[in-house]
């Protein structure tokens, strides 16, 4: 899906990495964040190795460099911490607002939502923009309510 726009030049390895960081990192942020207990390090690391697999060159859909993150380190949960950090100092330096983010997060809830009636899609939709991180919903131009 992405190679043209890679072939082109419009998708570079550090964009498309933070979009990775926002698939691996923003589930658990909303377990630190509304779950009864902290999600294990046991947890942390699966998912971890499972979005590592989903992005790497060797194996990965995605074929991401990650020396722009560092490697990470020697497992999952150390590959998580590193790609946190660098997901935090990648938003500092890049995020902000435009409609071409917007058009990205509705077409993320669309595909999320794909056999969703369009009354459950709207409460997806209230679901996820309120569950976000309050700079992502703002740079993503979401409402709280409804993308």
């Amino acid at each position: 899906m992405h190679a043209g726009y890679r072939r082109a030049g419009k998708i570079i390895d550090n964009d498309m990495l933070y979009t990775l960081s926002l698939f691996a990192l923003e589930g658990m942020r909303w377990v630190r964040r509304y779950e009864w207990r902290e999600a294990s390090g046991l947890e942390w690391c699966a998912l971890g190795v499972r979005w590592v697999c989903a992005g790497c060159v060797l194996e990965g859909d995605m074929e991401i460099e990650f020396e722009c993150a560092g490697r990470g380190g020697r497992n999952g949960l150390e590959w998580h911490c590193a790609l946190e950090r660098w997901s935090v100092e990648y938003e500092k330096k890049h995020m902000e607002s435009s409609s071409s983010n917007h058009k990205l997060a509705v077409a993320t809830m669309q595909l999320l939502g794909d056999g969703l009636s369009k009354p459950v899609m709207g409460i997806a939709n209230a679901v996820f923009g309120y569950l976000m991180d309050p700079q992502l919903r703002q740079v993503m131009r979401c409402a709280a309510r409804l993308l």
